[in-house]
């Protein structure tokens, strides 16, 4: 059974119990015991790991059954892995991902990726968007 483990953004390994052992260039005056991860509630839905920060947890049965019920006809159980790439980028990690996600420029630079995916705020996490006129027509294309 593994006693602790290590996750590259801590630098130092980690009880199973959250208790962090020790930690990279933080010095003599560094206490390890008063930074360790905390607890925090873990619910899985429609296969993917819910977290909740907060000191006490609402009931997360309603998400998880919406969560389940709109994940279930992408039969996400069946998923396999059909290509792979990795690409060197010369930047800051955090510019890399939010260039990524903002997509101001896809609607002229990559038109079909916005076939596949839906961003108008109407539609996104509306429990019925996909049933919507404006969700069956987005769905269709």
């Amino acid at each position: 059974m593994r006693r602790s483990w290590s996750a590259p953004i801590i630098n130092g390994p980690t009880e199973t119990d959250g208790r962090l052992l020790w930690a990279r260039d933080m010095g003599p005056e560094f206490e390890p015991a008063r930074h360790g991860l905390k607890p925090v509630a873990c619910e899985i839905a429609a296969g993917m790991v819910f977290l909740c920060l907060a000191a006490d947890p609402t009931d997360f049965s309603e998400v998880k059954a919406a969560a389940d019920r709109y994940a279930a006809p992408h039969r996400l159980d069946e998923l396999k892995v059909a290509h792979r790439s990795s690409i060197l980028e010369k930047a800051n990690w955090k510019l890399v991902m939010e260039n990524n996600r903002e997509c101001y420029h896809c609607a002229g630079s990559h038109p079909a990726l916005c076939r596949t995916f839906n961003d108008d705020p109407d539609l996104v996490g509306s429990d019925d968007s996909l049933y919507s006129p404006e969700g069956a027509d987005h769905v269709a294309r």
